[in-house]
């Protein structure tokens, strides 16, 4: 798969750009096109009659192998500078998504809980989700968040408020 991405594939400035013609595709033609993914924009290519992530071919590219997770540093999903991209574990990559778009509390990892009437902060790692106490205003409750990631995310800790 390497020898056909290097042959058919030239990297600039986070895109993909065809070295041979495809179909109605000519040299020098940005590779790919964007569609959505569990609700985020993604580039993807067509790699030897297979659909790839423009983010996994420009890491492959560079670093000769493919990880299980790539994380876009910056948490934008379109931005696929190889700069922008590094190797992850999911948790990490889940530890360094942006803030859902359901949302409610205006602070990533914070929820109201109206049976005790507290704002509870949480993390998941590996799956597991993990509680980091109730507190009474959602600052508090974020500022534990904020601690909390960064305690099971280190660098890839993306602590967020709307």
């Amino acid at each position: 798969m390497i020898e056909y991405i290097l042959e058919n594939f030239r990297y600039e400035d986070g895109n993909l750009y065809r070295t041979v013609k495809r179909g109605n595709q000519k040299i020098g033609t940005k590779a790919g096109w964007l569609t959505e993914c569990n609700g985020r924009p993604y580039w993807k290519v067509g790699v030897n009659k297979k659909t790839m992530y423009v983010h996994h071919v420009i890491y492959l590219i560079h670093h000769g192998q493919l990880p299980k997770y790539i994380d876009h540093i910056d948490g934008n999903s379109t931005n696929n500078r190889i700069e922008n991209l590094r190797a992850a574990t999911q948790s990490q990559n889940a530890g360094n998504s942006i803030m859902s778009k359901n949302n409610t509390s205006g602070y990533k990892g914070v929820t109201f809980r109206k049976d005790t009437k507290k704002w509870k902060a949480a993390v998941m790692v590996n799956r597991k989700h993990i509680s980091l106490g109730s507190y009474l205003t959602k600052e508090e409750a974020y500022a534990a968040y904020v601690a909390g990631s960064q305690k099971y995310f280190g660098e890839f800790a993306r602590a967020e408020k709307a």
